[in-house]
């Protein structure tokens, strides 16, 4: 065995337990080592590359502690620990490879594995692990709860990659593994990725221009958090689950007609992100999709989508114009804001609640710090908007306006939600302003656009069952376009004003069939009883 190297053969682990060459550039350490042990390297600060033998189970606090030339080191898959400290100071470090059966790193705060590797940029990963630290509760002045954490089974605090990695700037992971998901990404670490990248032969995954997709490049699975612009190939049909979430500075992206899905969270916290032109062959748009992109002015929407989430549009307060129809939604969220407290102040002042682990009656009294704030409010008013403007989901939309009053009460919004506030995100002038913007944006040219046109029976029938005073105005506007209403159709319309007892409207209408249709059937007048 070398002198510079002292081994521990006495016992089980066998531990290298010194390196003592402090001019060594290069280290092999033999294959019989199963623990490095601790400071085994302190300060060998010639040392720049070092070969672990698969075999070596676990690397002790400090043991390469202040090896200011180590560019790179590849952990093999056997290590299954890492001590505090273990490769601090290593300001030269470049790249590392964490081992795949390394599940997880618990992290001092006061000396971080890889505290001080100021020029660590890669990473390679099979799994992406759990980070734990000492556990710490946070209580305000009344003793509740304000920074719940996630534990381990050992009672450890769930840490960040920025805490794992303090003083570098992880801009390219290497994934190996099989079991890639977005969702656990961990922000931290997302943030300044330049690339995501798999091997040339993964089974699994495809990478191309630094952004992660299946195999097949059907599924957006992942794109780096420091991406600019973003252009979608053609064989994409799914942008999947938190694919582009935390996406701070996405100023752009391009999705091709191919794409039919778009998973939840996918764009969410896309604070850059301005405009977005959602393609006609998109079908579903899952919950959170675009929520927290607060810099977001004008939308696209597709007009045949059958599946559209919960709080899609949630805190993007800045949206200025959906389908080229431009409205000041800022304002209407104010207007409605301040109605709906007029409205529902004293039913939630006087409110009756019971405690869900003592079953004891709470008194609630309303408070400042839980109304609504109007970035979160203005979410139900785009979502009704766009509910008017494809003429889908109106009493869904309606519903969760009329619940959704109550989820930033304590104890959030399952606890409350069949409480009756009566709450309409769009008040009556509102919804009138927006279907006229909606019929003088589609007649243009003296034509009607094609959605309009497809949609009309049920743009007809919802202003009819609103039951809005603003309806007969409606009508008489749709008619004002002579356009919309036609032979085909009109009877239909008339038909129902009379199923549904509106008189005055069906007078208008046979009125406006008379003029300027006609009456093909002699008995029709008789029909309809005029």
């Amino acid at each position: 065995m070398n002198d510079e190297m002292k081994i521990d053969v006495s016992k089980t682990p066998v531990k290298l337990v010194k390196y003592t060459d402090r001019e060594a550039t290069e280290c092999r350490i033999p294959e019989c080592v199963q623990v490095i042990g601790r400071e085994a390297f302190r300060d060998c600060i010639s040392l720049q590359h070092i070969e672990i033998p698969e075999g070596i189970t676990e690397i002790e606090e400090n043991a390469f502690f202040g090896c200011t030339s180590l560019q790179s080191v590849k952990i093999p898959d056997s290590v299954t620990k890492i001590g505090d400290g273990a490769f601090s100071g290593c300001a030269s470090l470049r790249s590392i490879t964490i081992p795949r059966n390394l599940k997880s790193f618990i992290v001092s705060s006061e000396n971080p594995i890889f505290g001080g590797c100021f020029n660590l940029s890669e990473i390679q990963l099979y799994n992406i692990p759990d980070i734990y630290g000492d556990f710490e509760i946070h209580f305000d002045a009344n003793y509740n709860l304000i920074t719940p954490r996630y534990q381990s089974e050992n009672d450890r605090e769930r840490l960040s990659f920025s805490e794992l990695f303090p003083d570098s700037v992880i801009q390219h992971l290497i994934y190996t593994g099989d079991n890639f998901s977005a969702w656990t990404m961990n922000e931290n670490l997302k943030k300044n990725l330049l690339s995501i990248t798999v091997p040339e032969d993964h089974p699994a995954y495809y990478s191309r221009d630094g952004i992660l997709y299946d195999k097949d490049c059907r599924t957006l699975l992942c794109c780096p958090g420091k991406i600019a612009r973003l252009t979608i190939p053609d064989s994409v049909t799914e942008i999947g689950a938190y694919a582009c979430d935390n996406c701070a500075g996405l100023q752009s992206v391009v999705i091709p007609d191919s794409v039919t899905k778009i998973g939840s969270c996918a764009f969410s916290d896309c604070t850059a992100l301005q405009s977005i032109v959602i393609p006609d062959s998109v079908t579903e748009i899952q919950g959170n999709a675009f929520s927290y992109c607060t810099a977001l002015q004008s939308i696209v929407i597709p007009n045949d989508l059958h599946t559209f989430g919960n709080h899609v549009f949630y805190c993007c307060p800045n949206i200025r114009e959906i389908n080229g129809i431009e409205m000041d939604i800022a304002k209407m969220c104010e207007d409605n804001y301040k109605i709906l407290e007029e409205k529902n102040d004293n039913l939630i002042q006087n409110a009756i609640y019971y405690d869900s682990d003592t079953g004891e009656e709470i008194i609630y009294r309303y408070d400042e710090d839980y109304k609504w704030n109007l970035a979160s409010f203005s979410e139900y008013v785009i979502a009704t908007i766009i509910g008017l403007i494809l003429m889908i989901n109106l009493k869904a939309i309606d519903y969760a306006a009329e619940t959704a009053v109550i989820r930033e009460l304590p104890g959030g919004y399952e606890s409350y939600h069949d409480l009756d506030v009566g709450a309409k995100y769009l008040y009556e002038p509102q919804r009138y302003e927006i279907l006229c913007k909606i019929l003088d944006k589609n007649v243009q040219g003296g034509t009607v656009s094609p959605l309009l046109q497809k949609k009309f029976k049920e743009l007809f029938e919802s202003v009819i069952d609103h039951k809005s005073e603003y309806r007969v105005k409606l009508i008489q506007k749709m008619m004002d376009t002579r356009l919309l209403f036609n032979s085909e159709n009109i009877a239909d319309c008339i038909e129902y004003a009379i199923s549904k007892g509106e008189t005055e409207i069906q007078v208008m209408l046979c009125n406006y069939k008379n003029e300027y249709i006609g009456y093909p059937d002699e008995d029709i007048p008789k029909k309809f009883q005029l």
